[in-house]
């Protein structure tokens, strides 16, 4: 019955945001230039794609990561002048350091495809919670069948499977959960951190 409950004000909550039509924006398709780059700086897009290098006058998007070697110094100038000096020897997705800062913009209400995310996500985050991995494990890769760009069931999943022991099939999820989630969520900032550290 709290299952339900909480599922269903999950729902609502999502619902009423979206009606009002309120939504988060999209990424920046045009990308971000790379203003500086002192030493060794790699970046990947992925899903599945390798590190390549990156110098001064290159271009980063939302989703991909930037990975600068210990000693590194790499600058982005972001969305609205805003400069991000990526920190070195770890990688960092681009959302983390340039996040949308337009974060609202009108959309139409919700459709049944983000109302199904939403619910898949919340439900696997409460199976994990409540160390049911193998339920959650099946909710979360419902949620991200619909949305794979979407960070938070991406990193649910990372922890689900490195909980399972599976962290070799943890990474790739792992990867997607630093390229997509921006930060200012709190627990995106967490799900940040250890992404990081799984990834170093």
């Amino acid at each position: 019955m709290l299952v339900r409950r909480w599922l269903w004000l999950s729902a609502l909550l999502s619902l009423s945001i979206s009606v009002g039509g309120l939504a988060l924006a999209n990424e920046n398709k045009g990308g971000y230039r790379v203003i500086e780059v002192k030493g060794q700086v790699r970046v990947k897009s992925p899903p599945g794609s390798n590190y390549r290098p990156l110098a001064t006058g290159g271009i980063v998007r939302q989703g991909d990561i930037v990975y600068p070697a210990e000693a590194a110094r790499v600058t982005v100038l972001c969305e609205g002048s805003r400069i991000w000096k990526v920190p070195p020897g770890v990688p960092s997705g681009v959302n983390s350091g340039c996040p949308v800062t337009s974060l609202i913009r009108t959309r139409g209400p919700m459709t049944v495809n983000d109302l199904n995310y939403t619910l898949y996500k919340n439900m696997g985050w409460l199976q994990l919670e409540q160390n049911q991995l193998a339920s959650a494990k099946v909710n979360l890769q419902l949620a991200i069948d619909l949305a794979p760009e979407q960070a938070a069931a991406q990193c649910l999943m990372a922890q689900v499977l490195d909980k399972q022991k599976l962290s070799q099939q943890a990474l790739p999820h792992w990867e997607q959960c630093l390229a997509y989630a921006s930060g200012l969520q709190p627990e995106e900032a967490n799900w940040i951190r250890l992404a990081r550290e799984r990834l170093k």
